[in-house]
């Protein structure tokens, strides 16, 4: 290996705002990573003598991969148990995780600690205007539903009653 992983990122928030935070444009995706570099370890060489070898092709290491919070599905619970393993492994520069679990953040945290972060989505907050505006234009939008009307905003809003003002 030429180096360390220098940067690992953890995203929480929305997809659309990761991939702006992001800019995917040069990066490489984790499952493509790892679909080569697990064809390249299960590439078999058959060396016969008189024969001229020659050199295996070397995987280039990825500038920043880039994991998609729906990425963690496609991989195996003993990959998620040894994802630290598995990053070692490809080696990229940069590491960027979107909505990572809590297992492969904890582990990476505890691999990485001078090189790991988290940066969070600031979510905007329900104000009363907001509600209002929910409520008046609701029943535009979904015909007889006013109870589920009623019932959301008691839920953001506890000190609603289900009447206008």
């Amino acid at each position: 290996m030429t180096g360390e992983t220098e940067k690992v990122t953890a995203y929480y928030g929305p997809l659309s705002w990761f991939e702006d935070a992001v800019d995917e444009s040069e990066d490489e995706g984790l499952l493509e990573a790892v679909f080569d570099y697990d064809e390249s370890r299960r590439e078999l060489r058959i060396v016969q003598d008189g024969v001229e070898r020659t050199d295996p092709e070397v995987i280039e290491r990825p500038e920043r991969l880039v994991a998609k919070s729906g990425d963690y599905a496609s991989l195996n619970e003993h990959v998620i148990s040894n994802f630290p393993g598995l990053i070692r492994s490809l080696n990229p520069i940069e590491l960027h995780l979107h909505n990572p679990p809590e297992q492969v953040r904890a582990h990476l945290e505890r691999t990485f600690p001078s090189m790991f972060s988290v940066e969070r989505y600031k979510y905007p907050t329900a104000t009363r205007a907001t509600l209002v505006e929910f409520r008046d234009g609701f029943a535009g939008h979904l015909v007889g539903q006013e109870e589920v009307k009623d019932s959301l905003l008691a839920a953001l809003y506890p000190p609603y009653s289900g009447q206008p003002k």
